[in-house]
Order: C-alpha cells, then sequence, then structure tokens
C-alpha cells in the first residue's frame, strides 16, 4: 500500500477522481 504504486495506476488508468477520493 505505498503512495507511489496507487499514483501510477491512478495516472496510468481513467479513474484518476475517482481513485483519488
Amino acid at each position: 500500500m505505498k503512495p507511489l504504486r496507487s499514483i501510477h495506476p491512478v495516472k496510468k488508468q481513467p479513474v484518476s477522481p475517482l481513485t483519488k477520493c
């Protein structure tokens, strides 16, 4: 559960606002 790993998929996926929430 690292922040870097979460940012990687979030930036690659179109669900940026959904993952950020």
